[in-house]
């Protein structure tokens, strides 16, 4: 999830070493199964069944978002003593977890959260994620006014296209 500073002012995005514009293939992960070397956690990344067994017993876990729109269904949970969010569900693509990725190495004014991998089981993607304290950009945006909404939009532009 982008998450979005306090603060509001800065509109230019630098990006760091990385080429978005025609990133090769081989720089971008794409396996049905990717986990990274970055997760300083006490325990291993739990499975997806771990998962699944701990959102049903509700074992430490917040649920951050639960979506539903037509026949589809995403949820968002936080593991609360991992320090862990996952995103899962059958609409959730690699994709998302993709850009994340490369969005965290290429940009130093945006908070990402560090990806730490993802998996693909039956059929349902779950994408492992740093938790980062803050307000996410949706639920900030009802209260922004005109230039702040302006200059989250210019920021978004920037990145959308490549760096500018």
């Amino acid at each position: 999830m982008l998450r979005m500073e306090n603060t509001f002012g800065a509109s230019n995005l630098v990006p760091r070493d990385v080429s978005l514009k025609s990133p090769s293939r081989a720089e971008i992960p794409s396996r049905d199964m990717v986990f990274f070397d970055n997760w300083r956690g006490l325990s291993p990344l739990p499975s997806a069944l771990k998962i699944r067994n701990r959102i049903q017993s509700n074992d430490m876990v917040e649920v951050l978002r639960n979506q539903t729109k037509m026949e589809t269904h995403e949820v968002v949970f936080r593991f609360v003593d991992l320090n862990l969010v996952v995103k899962s569900g059958v609409t959730v693509t690699i994709a998302e977890g993709q850009a994340l990725w490369l969005m965290r190495r290429a940009y130093t004014d945006v908070r990402v959260p560090e990806v730490y991998g993802w998996i693909v089981d039956s059929g349902q993607t779950f994408i492992y994620m740093e938790y980062i304290e803050g307000a996410t950009v949706s639920s900030r945006w009802p209260s922004l006014i005109a230039s702040e909404k302006s200059i989250v939009a210019a920021q978004f532009e920037t990145f959308a296209a490549g760096g500018g």
